[in-house]
């Protein structure tokens, strides 16, 4: 046997903490395999591909928690935590000035993200004096899988429902209740809607609030980054 095989590199890992649970985990960086995954993913500009590449990177660098049990903000949290440890605290990313709409290359601190928005989220939705919706915080497949349609948001909805409360009855929602629910939400009025639209503008988020002056007009512009997307 090649003497070769019994060198094995120590890869660091750093503590990190978990959003939504406050558990207590490890992250290691990247290695090159994870690098090669994550380029293949994003050339191929297929969605779906980015985000099976990103849940394959987390369960090789993140021990100590099982991705099934992260939300979607915990998932991209952890990946720029990652991305922090692997190649620096300080990403570059393109900005468009507010009055001139010129690019401005700007600097993000990765290690000073936060999630924003885990005291107020309600799970708890109670539409009419006896019908209530109990809702799952959405997985990072569910939570990029979003479509701005109205049919595609009261799809989503329908598939974050965890239990239904009807007068006394506790009804448990599983894929055969999917429908069932959608049909339920279609009776609901705008008001009481309403009340459902908040529950995904209210998620967590992960956030990064910037300020930088325009390069060719001066303006000062402040910025907020939500959610992965907005640091690429």
């Amino acid at each position: 046997m090649s003497q070769l095989k019994n060198i094995k590199i120590n890869t660091p890992t750093y503590r990190e903490i978990i959003p939504s649970t406050k558990t207590e985990i490890n992250i290691s960086p990247f290695k090159v395999g994870d690098e090669k995954i994550l380029l293949i993913a994003s050339e191929s500009k297929d969605p779906k591909q980015m985000i099976d590449s990103l849940k394959k990177v987390i369960d090789n660098c993140v021990q100590g928690a099982e991705l099934k049990d992260m939300s979607a903000f915990d998932v991209e949290y952890l990946f720029l935590k990652i991305r922090s440890v692997s190649v620096g605290e300080t990403a570059d990313i393109f900005l468009t000035c507010k009055e001139c709409e010129t690019a401005n290359e700007c600097k993000v601190d990765l290690s000073k993200i936060e999630v924003i928005g885990l005291d107020t989220f309600k799970t708890k939705i109670k539409l009419t004096d006896d019908l209530m919706f109990l809702m799952k915080t959405p997985d990072i497949d569910s939570y990029t899988g979003i479509e701005s349609t109205a049919e595609g948001i009261i799809e989503f909805i329908a598939k974050n429902v965890d239990k239904v409360f009807y007068g006394e009855e506790t009804i448990d929602v599983g894929l055969n209740e999917i429908q069932d629910v959608a049909d339920i939400i279609n009776q609901l009025t705008s008001t009481q809607f309403k009340d459902l639209q908040d529950y995904i503008s209210g998620m967590p988020k992960v956030t990064y609030e910037l300020d930088f002056e325009c390069k060719h007009c001066q303006t000062k512009n402040d910025v907020k980054l939500e959610g992965l997307a907005d640091f690429f």
